[in-house]
């Protein structure tokens, strides 16, 4: 039995052909990077309200709406765009340990840094274009570690830390994007 392409994460190449998409045609208040429209796409799944993509598809553009170069490409576009959504849905529901946010990442020695801003912006566009309702404070504290890099406001919070603090603090994300969900999944 063969598994449905929305069921699988988008490969290098595709990551690659949407984010040259992304910069090429998001303007200056839309999302120009793939990382930063995963977490955009989350947000959606996150958010206890259901918002429709008639409302959430204008918003990746910003003021200015693109003008696909052929109907192929603008097809290849809206089925990965959907594919990255979908995949996000159903890891979300039916195997929420493995989700994992798009974060970038840099070698540094011989390790691997996260770097989650492009992703935790995206997120926080998300949150801050479709308002969410009054979270319970349990919650608000979930949210506030996605702001902690989501949100320009931040930065010298984050220059005080140390670069291991950091680390810790991006590990705290995908737990909270959980918290978040199931909450949605409640209300």
């Amino acid at each position: 039995m063969s598994t449905s392409p929305l069921l699988q994460p988008l490969s290098l190449e595709e990551m690659s052909f949407m984010n040259a998409w992304l910069e090429r045609y998001a303007g200056d208040d839309g999302i120009s990077d793939v990382s930063a429209l995963d977490g955009y796409l989350t947000s959606m799944l996150c958010n206890p309200n259901v918002i429709l993509p008639s409302k959430w598809y204008p918003a990746i553009w910003g003021q200015q709406q693109p003008v696909f170069e052929s109907r192929t490409e603008a097809q290849r576009f809206h089925a990965l765009l959907m594919q990255l959504y979908q995949y996000n849905d159903q890891v979300l529901l039916k195997t929420p340990d493995d989700f994992q946010p798009s974060f970038y990442y840099v070698q540094d020695g011989q390790q691997d840094i996260a770097e989650p801003y492009y992703w935790c912006e995206g997120f926080m566009k998300g949150v801050q274009i479709f308002s969410w309702p009054k979270l319970p404070l349990a919650l608000k504290t979930q949210l506030q570690k996605i702001e902690l890099f989501g949100l320009p406001g931040n930065q010298s919070t984050l220059e005080a830390k140390t670069a291991k603090q950091i680390q810790h603090s991006v590990g705290k994300i995908k737990p909270a994007v959980l918290a978040l969900h199931a909450y949605a999944l409640r209300t």
